[in-house]
């Protein structure tokens, strides 16, 4: 049985590698804000916390007005949505709406005490403070949900990308996504563009000597993705893609064996 492919938009393609960076770079984001579960999936954007599968429907039923919530691999996310969720991170929520309950079931209520009402803050002056940095912290989400429209970043930017440009950074759309993402930061936008780069660099070199040699199985995959009408640069990167997901299948099957 050929393998289905979903074809991702590229914006989303591009949000999810700094997402993913964003989780695995900061140890407290590759687990699950609320019952510490590995690698989470999900996050909930205006609260500014990665969430795994189960607790992204509980969020769900908070409601929007609590808990905004987006897959970081499948969810098109804007650029403004972004940079504040980029500010946050679990490490940073954590001060704010408490870290995760062990041994403790999570439920709806718990969420509603945990994000709404700020119940597992206890010192007062401490919960006064944590609740004006919150309201600051939905006001910039609120606020640039309003405003993402209207906004001309090429313009906004023109003066940064010039520099960018002047610096040997030609790509002018990744320099956009880099200026967009560190609010016209020169120099974070050019650590950002350089460690994309060497990043592409890595997985371009093991490409290529990965020896390639299909299995009938897979050779049958890759000509069904071809007259889907994707445009196959590499061979080698699609077999690798494929061998990835096959054996995440196999794993879900030994777990249900």
């Amino acid at each position: 049985m050929g393998l289905k492919i979903k074809k991702v938009p590229k914006q989303q393609k591009s949000n999810y590698k700094i997402l993913k960076n964003f989780r695995h770079n900061t140890p407290e984001n590759m687990y699950c804000a609320d019952c510490g579960a590995k690698e989470p999936k999900y996050a909930s954007v205006n609260l500014g916390v990665f969430i795994c599968s189960k607790c992204s429907h509980l969020h769900q039923l908070l409601g929007p007005q609590v808990s905004v919530v987006k897959s970081i691999e499948t969810d098109i996310w804007t650029a403004e949505e972004m940079q504040n969720f980029l500010i946050m991170g679990n490490a940073n929520a954590k001060q704010i709406y408490g870290a995760v309950v062990r041994n403790r079931p999570v439920t709806l209520d718990y969420l509603r005490q945990k994000y709404d009402s700020l119940s597992f803050v206890q010192e007062e002056n401490k919960r006064n403070s944590l609740i004006n940095k919150r309201k600051t912290f939905f006001g910039n989400y609120n606020q640039s949900q309003a405003s993402s429209s209207d906004v001309d970043y090429e313009t906004k930017y023109l003066n940064e990308m010039e520099q960018l440009i002047s610096m040997g950074f030609t790509k002018k759309k990744y320099n956009l996504k880099a200026l967009i993402l560190t609010k016209g930061n020169v120099q974070k936008a050019t650590d950002l563009i350089i460690n994309a780069q060497a990043k592409h660099q890595e997985k371009k070199t093991l490409y290529s000597t990965m020896e390639y040699n299909p299995t009938s199985q897979e050779s049958e995959t890759i000509e069904q993705i071809e007259n889907m009408g994707f445009n196959i640069k590499s061979n080698t990167k699609t077999l690798l893609l494929i061998r990835k997901v096959n054996s995440f299948f196999f794993f879900l099957y030994k777990c249900v064996l």
